[in-house]
């Protein structure tokens, strides 16, 4: 049983926006595709002004708070913060 798709990849991304949340955790085809995810899910950033880092072991995130508070990270779509997630 195959659980994510290889072509996925998990990204985190944290905006210098100090309202907003911690960052974002989305797993998309491509970063571009990653900050698509972000606006669907009703948020406005703008990708030049973010740091994105690709995320290879969960357990690295820095923040306790976002891995206790997280989706899963197998399905395209926004983790972190929480949404409803989409199809691989």
């Amino acid at each position: 049983m195959r659980l994510k798709n290889p072509l996925l990849v998990s990204y985190w991304i944290k905006t210098p926006d100090p309202r907003g949340p911690l960052g974002f955790g989305v797993t998309a085809y491509s970063p571009e595709g990653a900050f698509m995810c972000i606006e669907q899910a009703g948020y406005s950033v703008d990708p030049s002004a973010c740091t994105l880092q690709e995320v290879r072991d969960f357990d690295a995130l820095d923040d306790r708070y976002v891995r206790a508070n997280s989706g899963p990270l197998i399905f395209r779509g926004v983790w972190y913060p929480r949404q409803i997630l989409g199809t691989l």
